[in-house]
């Protein structure tokens, strides 16, 4: 007689409303982390519904919603977090920090990173490196951010720019890894009009990305406004060869377009005309309207149509070479 066979135990998925709070705060993270934010939302919310003054399920729906921009319904949650527990999470600090305005913004900040480094003066021996590391980059980003404060809201401030250098120099000392204080810190000596070390420090902030992997690499924002800021200090090679870059991954955005013909023109290259074309193609095309930019696309065809171009010849040459730096 043959051995009978014993099926598998199915394990039954629970439904949400059997979770436990702690289950229904993990659950959440992993929508969150894979980008799902509406399911996300609803395991936070009811996460709050049965824990009402749980500050993680708090902060946890405060962080999604910021997703969502609800940045009323963010604020409240914070403000009851952080009067529930004023000492757990500087991430709740950071949060609340992008939702309030000029200074209460700073004094927010400040509170995040002051707890940040306390965590790793006290607990750095028992972190692993992945943890420090991603410490140095919350520290690094929160200067960023209290630095561009005192470029925008606070500009007008005393001592606005002294702190703006201070915030952007610590970020660099904690975070030497980090390309965004040493890209901002070239916006500020632009400003200064001090050209030489804008370039030096815009250099030295491309040189900690460029040869990563696509995903490893800062988002095609970040890497626009550097080709922008490389071709305002005359680097037009540099900013072609990083929004051909970009075109690689996304061909149909015209503002890549625009600024590509920019830079060829001051090439005295022809390939200016075919990617101006293209970005006015794009832009009529676009169900969202941008007049501006559609505006400075027509006058520079139009300066572009009155211009000496280069012959066919060396015209096939550049699109083959652009072609090629694309496959690269």
């Amino acid at each position: 007689m043959g051995k009978k066979l014993k099926g598998k135990k199915i394990e039954k998925k629970k439904s949400p409303a059997s979770l436990s709070v702690a289950e229904l705060i993990e659950k959440g993270e992993e929508k969150l982390e894979s980008l799902e934010l509406d399911g996300a939302l609803n395991y936070f919310k009811k996460a709050c519904e049965l824990e009402p003054n749980n500050t993680l399920a708090l902060d946890s729906l405060a962080t999604v919603l910021m997703e969502f921009q609800d940045f009323g319904s963010v604020k409240t949650l914070l403000e009851k977090s952080i009067q529930l527990a004023p000492n757990q999470n500087p991430t709740k600090y950071f949060n609340y920090a992008q939702v309030c305005e000029g200074k209460n913004s700073i004094s927010n900040y400040e509170k995040g990173i002051a707890m940040l480094k306390k965590q790793l003066q006290s607990n750095s021996n028992e972190m692993e490196d992945w943890m420090i590391i991603e410490l140095k980059y919350q520290l690094s980003g929160a200067y960023c951010s209290m630095a561009e404060i005192y470029l925008t809201d606070e500009c007008f401030a005393d001592n606005a720019e002294i702190n703006c250098e201070t915030y952007l120099n610590e970020a660099i000392h904690i975070n030497p890894d980090d390309a965004q204080p040493l890209m901002t810190l070239a916006s500020v000596r632009i400003s200064q009009q001090n050209n030489s070390e804008a370039l030096e420090l815009l250099k030295k902030s491309l040189s900690i990305w460029e040869d990563n992997e696509p995903e490893d690499q800062p988002n095609m924002e970040f890497r626009h406004n550097t080709a922008k800021m490389f071709l305002e200090l005359g680097e037009e090679l540099i900013a072609i060869d990083l929004w051909i870059k970009l075109l690689y991954e996304d061909d149909q955005i015209a503002e890549i377009h625009y600024f590509l013909g920019l830079a060829y023109r001051k090439c005295s290259s022809s390939l200016a005309r075919q990617h101006i074309q293209i970005a006015g193609e794009l832009l009529e095309k676009a169900e969202c309207k941008d007049d501006e930019l559609l505006k400075d696309v027509s006058e520079l065809f139009k300066l572009l149509k009155n211009e000496n171009v280069e012959t066919l010849e060396e015209e096939e040459e550049s699109t083959e070479k652009e072609k090629m730096d694309i496959d690269k």
